[in-house]
C-alpha cells in the first residue's frame, strides 16, 4: 500500500490500477442478453488481473449485463495481460481528477472512455454486482453525481438557497445543506479506517475502497476545510485555489488566452500584409 500524508495531518492509503480500456457492448457468453440476468456458469470463472476480479461469466445472482456496455481491458475476456499494470495513488491527484470529472460529460461515451484510460475505472461495477467490470452508463451517472454535488456545494456557499438537480431520476429536487451533508456522509462511510506505526505512535489512516470513494473522500476534505471554490474562466470547472490570486484551475487553462491572443495577432498581421500586397 502507498501512503500519503496531507498538510492537515491525515494519512491516506490506496493503490489503484490503470490500464488501456475499451468499451465492450456485447456479452462474451452465449445466451447472455443485455438487460437480462446472465446464464449461470458453474464455478463462475474469473480472471485476476489489472487489480480487479474480471469475470468471464455472469455472477450467480441476477445482475444483468448493462445495456450501455462495460469498460474492459483490451485483452478481456479471452487473453491475459501482456504488460505490467500501472498503479498510482489517486489521493495525491484527487483534486486534478475532480477537475477532469467536471469536464467529462456523463452521457458522452468517448469522453468517459478517455477519463477511464487516464485515471482507471471508478471501481463501481454494475448495479447489482460491484465486483464486475464498470458499466459505461453507471460510470457516467456516478460522475454526474459528483459534478452535481460540487455545483450544489458552490451554490450554497454563494448564498443560494437552492439549486435544481439535473438528474432525470430526481427532477427538480433542491440542494440544501442537509441533503449535501447526507449524501457526502453516505459515500464516505464506505472509507475504511486503520492505523499505521510511526515512531512510537500510531497514525490514523483513511483507506478508500476504490477511485470513486477516493473522490468523495477528497470532497469531504475540501468541504470540511471550508475553503471556497473558484470557477475557472476557461473551462468553467470549480477548483480550490492554491493561492489568493490564482484565477485558472491549471497552467494549461492559464496559457490558452495567451495562445489565442498570439494566434489572433498573427492572423491580423498576415491579413494586413495581404492587403498591403494587393494595394
Amino acid at each position: 500500500m502507498w501512503m500519503w500524508g496531507g498538510a492537515e495531518g491525515f494519512v491516506y492509503q490506496q493503490r489503484w490500477p490503470r490500464s488501456e480500456y475499451v468499451i465492450v457492448d456485447e456479452p462474451p457468453l452465449k445466451g447472455w442478453v443485455a438487460g437480462q440476468p446472465g446464464p449461470k456458469v458453474r464455478g463462475t470463472p474469473v480472471v485476476v488481473g489489472a487489480g480487479h476480479r474480471l469475470r468471464k461469466a455472469a455472477p450467480h445472482w441476477p445482475a444483468p449485463w448493462p445495456v450501455g456496455g462495460v469498460f474492459a481491458p483490451t485483452w478481456w475476456p479471452r487473453d491475459r495481460p501482456t504488460k505490467p499494470v500501472e498503479y498510482y495513488n489517486p489521493m495525491k491527484v484527487a483534486a486534478d481528477v475532480l477537475l477532469d470529472v467536471q469536464r467529462t460529460a456523463g452521457e458522452d461515451r468517448k469522453a468517459l472512455l478517455r477519463f477511464v484510460n487516464k485515471w482507471g475505472m471508478l471501481g463501481v461495477g454494475v448495479p447489482g454486482d460491484s465486483f464486475f467490470l464498470d458499466g459505461v452508463d453507471f460510470t457516467g451517472r456516478c460522475l454526474t453525481q459528483l459534478k452535481e454535488w460540487i455545483e450544489g456545494f458552490e451554490a450554497l456557499q454563494r448564498g443560494k438557497k437552492r439549486m435544481r438537480r439535473s438528474l432525470k431520476r430526481s427532477p427538480g429536487r433542491p440542494w440544501t445543506w442537509r441533503t449535501l451533508a447526507f449524501e457526502l456522509s453516505e459515500h464516505v462511510r464506505e472509507v475504511h479506517l486503520g492505523a499505521v506505526r510511526a515512531r512510537r505512535r500510531l497514525l490514523a489512516v483513511y483507506r478508500p475502497r476504490n477511485l470513486f470513494d477516493a473522490l468523495w473522500l477528497e470532497l469531504w476534505r475540501q468541504a470540511t476545510e471550508v475553503k471556497r471554490h473558484r470557477r475557472c474562466p476557461e473551462c468553467r470547472a470549480l477548483f480550490i485555489p492554491g493561492r489568493a490570486n490564482q484565477q485558472y484551475c491549471t497552467r494549461l487553462c492559464a496559457n490558452r488566452p495567451t495562445v489565442r491572443a498570439w494566434k489572433r495577432k498573427q492572423k491580423d498581421k498576415k491579413t494586413a500584409e495581404q492587403r498591403q500586397k494587393e494595394s
